[in-house]
């Protein structure tokens, strides 16, 4: 966590005991840098914000904030290539961003550029996993990107949600309440939405639906260009 501002370390840390206590009421085994937990093994050059395991599977979750910048592209490529490879294992990103100071309903220019800069970087290495076939690697930056994505879309058009209630799903479905999501993009937001329902709950052998899969690239790469 170089250069890694108070706010943050605080935001990291905040969203790290949210993922931690998801994985906890699933009954996960948990491997955190947080009191109380054993901390992850480092796996090649780097240690994973957080490891869950339970019985064989293992999920590898690293979470994500604009500080990380510098070091983005080789940490995730290691740990996602290390999944990929490994029996019963998966790499799930999770994306964090400074709290805007501005009212809710307005986007902060704070920060602006270097978002964009990771959003650019990220679906890179997504179309590069997918090239490697390693579907589900692609699909965790596919999908962490299209909820950060939808969330700027909506505070664009005047919605904001409760951040209890920023998720892909409810912001999903309040775009499309509001007509700003047409039949075909709901459908694939709601068809990602159940993909990761089943990764959590199901073992290693599920596998991504590649057509779905390029949809959801698709998707993201048209909101990357009418956002900028």
């Amino acid at each position: 966590m170089n250069e890694y501002t108070p706010e943050v370390i605080s935001l990291h840390l905040r969203k790290l005991k949210e993922v931690v206590k998801e994985y906890s009421d699933l009954d996960y085994k948990i491997f955190a840098n947080l009191k109380g937990y054993e901390r992850p093994r480092k796996i090649g050059n780097y240690e994973p914000d957080l490891i869950v395991k339970k019985g064989e599977r293992e999920i590898i979750i690293e979470i994500l904030s604009k500080s990380q910048m510098k070091d983005l592209e080789p940490k995730l490529e290691q740990l996602a290539k290390y999944a990929d490879e490994t029996k019963d294992t998966r790499f799930d990103l999770v994306l964090t961003n400074p709290r805007p100071r501005t009212p809710k309903n307005e986007m902060t220019v704070s920060g602006v550029e270097m978002l964009k800069q990771i959003r650019r970087s990220l679906i890179l290495n997504a179309d590069a996993a997918y090239r490697r076939h390693h579907n589900t690697a692609a699909y965790y930056l596919v999908y962490v990107l299209l909820k950060n994505l939808l969330q700027e879309y909506a505070i664009k058009n005047g919605i904001s949600l409760d951040e209890s209630k920023r998720t892909l799903s409810n912001i999903g479905s309040n775009l499309r309440l509001q007509g700003l999501l047409d039949v075909d993009d709901y459908r694939v937001i709601r068809d990602i939405v159940q993909v990761k329902k089943k990764m959590i709950s199901k073992p290693a052998t599920y596998r991504v639906d590649e057509i779905l899969l390029v949809e959801a690239t698709e998707l993201v790469k048209r909101f990357i260009s009418d956002l900028n």
